[in-house]
C-alpha cells in the first residue's frame, strides 16, 4: 500500500503554513499520508503560532503528523533532511513529498501524482520558473477562501489535461514526490546550498545521473504563492545568497547554470501539443492558453535566451518547420478549437523566428534591412525637424510617456512631475523599448514631446539609439527598469558609459528589493546589475527622500560616480493649498470618514486594511478608491461589511475632490527596505488635504522623522481615535511637515536643473 510522508518547513511564515495545512486537510485524497512540520528556526512568536496551527488543523482532524523543532535555521536542505530522515525510519512510508509552506493543495493532488509509477514527480502551478508554470484565470485571496477558488480551477485543469504527463530534467521542489528508492539511492539534499536556492537544480541532476527519471503531471494543479519564507530576508542577503549558491552549483558540476526562462515556453508548447491531440469538451482551456501566451510575450520581449538553446538560427527554423508540419498533419479536420490552438502556436513561432515565414530568407532579409535603413533615416529627419521647430535643446528620456490612462500610477505621476517641473527647457524624446520583430516608430505628441519606439535586439535600431544619445548627450533615466539588460542589451548600453553623456538617474525606489519581494530573483539580479551600472555612470542620482539617499550611499559607497540629490514627488496639483480645517469639522453625531486610494499590490497590505475596517465597523465611514474594485471585493471574502463603505475607481481629479471630505487615510506597509525608502504620493496627498494617516510602521521615508502625526494601526482597530480637537491639531501640524517637503522639493528641483546645464 502506497503511503506518503509529507515534509513542510516553517521559517517565519506561519500565516502561509496555516493556509497550506488547511488545504492539506480539506483536499480529497484516497492515498494515505502523514505530515511532518519542521520548525526551522523562526522567531519565538512565529514558532508558537506554527505549532498552534499544526495542533488545531492536523491533530484535531485525526490525521497523522508530527511537529519537530529544529531549534535553528537549517536552511531548505537541512530542514527537509530532518523530515526525510524521520520518514525513512518508518518502513510503511513508500514515498516522500517535499511541500512548501506557501501552497494551496487541491482535490486528488496526491492520488494523481502517484497514479503512475514515477521516480520523481511534481504538479503544474502558477509560479515555479520552469515548465511546471502555467497561466491561470483565478486570483485567490490569501485566506481560507482560496481553497474553493483554486480547487475549482484545478478540477477544470484536470478534466482538460487528463493523463497528460511529460518528462523533465528539472523540477522545482515546491510540491515534489520521490519514491523511497530514489531517496535511498541518491541521498539527502546537499546542505551547502544554504539557506536556499539551487538545491533543487543540484538534486535533479543527481537524480538524472542515477538513471532515475523526473515527470511532471500536467493534469495536477497546486497553487504556489511563492517565497513565503525567503522574502523575509533582506534584499542584499538574497542576491548574495543566490550568487554564492549559483557559484557552488557551477563549481560542483563544472558547468554554467542555464537560465530557466526558456522552460516557460516549453510549458506552453506542451499544453498546446496535448490540446491539439486531445481537444477538451470545455473551451475554457483555450482562454487560459491565451493568458499563457500573453504572459510569455511579456517575459520574452527579448528572445535571445530562447535562441541560445540551439546552436544556430537554421536549427531553430528546422525545429519549427518540423513541428508545424507535424501539427498541420494533425489538423486536417479543422475543428474550431484546433484551429484556434494552431493560430496561437503559429503566432508564437513567428515571435521566435520571423525568418521561418519567409519564402526566400536571405533575399528578403536584405530587402528588409534596406527598408529599415530608409525608415530610420526618415525618423532621424523627423526628429531633427521637431527639435529645430521647438527651439529647445533635446533630452532623451528612458520612460514610457505619460497620458490620461496611465497617470493614476505613482510611477507615471513622477514621470509627469519631472517633465512639467524639471525638464521644462527641453524637447523630450521618450524612449519606449518594445517587442522583438517590431518596426521602429516615431510619434510627435506636441511641440515639446515625442515618443520613439525601438526594438533594441535589432542591431540597426540599437545603433540608431546610440547615435541619438551621442548627438544630444543628455539622458534622463526613470528607474533601473528602463535599462535592465533584458530591455537594453549591453552593446546598446555602452553609449551611456561615454564621458560626454550626462546621465540623470531618477532612482524611484529600491527596484531590486521589490523584485525579490515578489519572488523574482532573476529579475532582482538583473535589476541589481542595472542599479550598479547607473551608480557607476550616472552624473546625478535623484532620490525621493533622505532615507533612499542613505540606502544608496550605504549600498554602493565608493561606486557612486555623481552626487545624490533629494527631490520628493511633487507637481502643480500637489503644490496647491487646501483649506483642510473648517470644512472637515465633525459634528457631534457624525463619524469620521476614512479613505484609501491606491493599488492592490502585495506591499499595500489590503487584507490587513480590510481586517481593520471590519473591526472598526460602523464607528467610521469608508471610501476605497482602487483600480480594480471587483478584485478588492473578491479579497474582502467573508468579512462583515460596515454599512457606509464605498468601493470604486475614480480618476485623480475626482479622488482629490473626495479627499476634501476625508479625515483619516490608510497607509499600511511592512517594515522592509522597499517601504523604508519610499515616498508614497498618496501620503503627500493625505497631508495636503488634512487627512491624518493610519500607519502600522513609522519607517516610510522621512515623514515621521520630519514630525508627521499619525494614528497607530493598533489604536485604530482598538477604536482609540483622537478627539476632534486632537485630529484637527494633528492635521494642522502635518501641514507644516508638508511645507518642509515642499521646501526640499524646490531646492532639489533647482539643483537638478542646474546640473543639466
Amino acid at each position: 500500500m502506497l503511503t506518503t510522508g509529507i515534509i513542510i518547513l516553517n521559517y517565519n511564515s506561519s500565516d502561509f503554513l496555516k493556509l497550506t495545512l488547511n488545504s492539506l486537510v480539506r483536499a480529497k485524497n484516497d492515498t494515505p499520508w502523514e505530515v511532518c512540520v519542521v520548525e526551522n528556526g523562526s522567531s519565538l512568536k512565529d514558532r508558537n503560532q506554527a505549532e498552534e496551527y499544526f495542533c488545531d488543523i492536523i491533530q484535531n482532524s485525526s490525521q497523522k503528523g508530527v511537529f519537530i523543532d529544529a531549534k535553528e535555521n537549517k536552511g531548505f536542505s537541512g530542514g527537509n533532511n530532518i523530515g526525510i530522515q524521520y520518514f525513512l525510519e518508518k518502513k510503511e512510508i513508500t514515498h516522500i513529498c517535499l511541500l512548501n509552506s506557501d501552497v494551496i493543495l487541491t482535490d486528488y493532488w496526491l492520488d494523481i501524482l502517484l497514479q503512475k509509477p514515477c521516480d520523481v514527480v511534481g504538479p503544474v502551478t502558477n509560479a515555479a520558473g520552469n515548465e511546471q508554470t502555467i497561466g491561470i484565470d483565478v486570483i485567490p485571496s490569501k485566506d481560507e477562501n482560496a481553497f474553493p477558488v483554486v480547487n475549482q480551477f484545478a478540477r477544470k485543469r484536470r478534466l482538460a489535461y487528463q493523463d497528460c504527463c511529460n518528462q523533465s530534467k528539472l523540477i522545482t521542489f515546491f510540491a515534489t514526490v520521490f519514491t523511497r528508492e530514489v531517496i535511498e539511492t541518491v541521498g539527502m539534499l546537499d546542505e551547502q546550498f544554504f539557506p536556499g536556492s539551487f538545491e533543487d537544480d543540484d538534486y535533479c541532476k543527481r537524480v538524472y545521473n542515477a538513471n532515475f527519471r523526473i515527470w511532471i503531471r500536467r493534469d495536477c494543479y497546486i497553487h504556489h504563492w511563492g517565497s513565503g519564507s525567503f522574502s523575509n530576508l533582506a534584499m542584499n542577503s538574497r542576491i548574495r545568497i543566490s550568487q554564492e549558491n549559483k557559484k557552488k552549483f557551477e563549481d560542483k558540476w563544472g558547468i554554467l547554470w542555464e537560465d530557466r526562462r526558456p522552460l516557460l515556453l516549453e510549458s506552453f508548447f506542451q499544453d498546446v501539443q496535448f490540446l491539439v491531440k486531445y481537444p477538451p469538451n470545455e473551451l475554457w482551456a483555450m482562454d487560459v492558453l491565451r493568458k499563457s501566451e500573453e504572459e510569455i510575450k511579456k517575459i520574452f520581449g527579448n528572445m535571445i535566451q530562447i535562441e541560445s538553446r540551439y546552436q544556430n538560427s537554421e536549427q531553430i527554423i528546422a525545429m519549427q518547420q518540423g513541428e508545424i508540419n507535424r501539427l498541420n498533419a494533425q489538423l486536417k479536420e479543422e475543428l474550431p478549437f484546433k484551429e484556434n490552438v494552431r493560430q496561437i502556436f503559429r503566432k508564437l513561432f513567428r515571435r521566435l523566428s520571423p525568418s521561418f515565414w519567409r519564402t526566400n530568407p536571405h533575399r528578403i532579409e536584405r530587402r528588409n534591412k534596406k527598408n529599415l535603413k530608409i525608415l530610420l533615416k526618415t525618423i532621424q529627419h523627423q526628429i531633427t525637424e521637431a527639435v529645430w521647430e521647438s527651439k529647445k535643446k533635446c533630452i532623451c528620456v528612458f520612460a514610457p510617456i505619460f497620458n490620461e490612462k496611465n497617470i493614476t500610477d505613482g510611477y507615471e505621476q513622477r514621470v509627469k512631475a519631472v517633465d512639467e517641473e524639471v525638464l521644462t527647457n527641453y524637447y523630450k524624446i521618450y524612449f519606449d523599448i518594445h517587442d522583438i520583430g517590431a518596426a521602429p516608430q516615431f510619434n510627435v505628441v506636441d511641440k515639446c514631446h515625442a515618443e520613439l519606439k525601438l526594438n533594441l535586439s535589432d542591431p540597426l535600431q540599437a545603433e540608431f539609439m546610440k547615435k541619438l544619445i551621442k548627438n544630444y548627450r543628455k539622458v534622463y533615466v526613470h528607474s533601473v527598469l528602463q535599462i535592465m539588460k533584458d530591455v537594453v542589451p549591453d552593446k546598446a548600453r555602452k553609449i551611456l558609459k561615454k564621458p560626454f553623456v550626462k546621465i540623470v538617474w531618477d532612482v524611484h525606489g529600491s527596484v531590486p528589493e521589490e523584485f525579490a519581494l515578489y519572488g523574482d530573483y532573476y529579475g532582482a539580479q538583473i535589476a541589481g546589475e542595472a542599479e550598479e551600472f547607473l551608480a557607476q555612470y550616472a552624473t546625478l542620482a535623484i532620490t525621493v527622500n533622505q532615507a533612499m539617499k542613505h540606502h544608496l550611499e550605504e549600498k554602493y559607497k565608493t561606486q557612486l560616480r555623481g552626487q545624490v540629490q533629494v527631490m520628493p514627488i511633487f507637481n502643480q496639483d500637489l503644490l496647491c493649498k487646501v483649506n483642510y480645517a473648517e470644512d472637515k469639522r465633525l459634528k457631534e453625531a457624525q463619524v469620521p470618514l476614512v479613505v484609501y486610494a491606491g493599488g492592490l499590490q502585495k506591499w499595500q497590505k489590503i487584507g490587513q486594511m480590510q481586517d481593520a475596517i471590519e473591526e472598526m465597523g460602523d464607528d467610521c465611514r469608508y471610501k476605497i478608491f482602487v483600480p480594480l474594485p471587483d478584485e478588492f471585493e473578491k479579497q474582502w471574502g467573508q468579512r462583515k461589511k460596515p454599512h457606509a463603505m464605498e468601493v470604486s475607481c475614480k480618476p485623480p481629479a475626482e479622488v482629490m475632490e473626495e479627499y476634501k471630505e476625508c479625515h483619516y487615510g490608510f497607509v499600511l506597509r511592512d517594515d522592509i527596505v522597499v517601504n523604508n525608502v519610499a515616498c508614497p504620493t498618496k501620503l503627500i496627498e493625505y497631508l495636503q488635504f488634512g487627512i491624518v494617516p493610519v500607519l502600522d510602521t513609522t519607517k516610510i521615508g522621512d515623514f515621521v522623522t520630519l514630525g508627521m502625526h499619525y494614528v497607530d494601526y493598533r489604536d485604530f482597530v482598538n477604536h482609540q481615535l483622537p478627539t476632534e480637537e486632537q485630529r484637527r491639531n494633528m492635521a494642522a501640524s502635518n501641514y507644516q511637515v508638508l511645507q518642509k517637503l515642499v521646501d526640499t522639493y524646490l531646492a532639489g528641483k533647482s539643483a537638478v536643473k542646474d546640473s543639466l546645464i
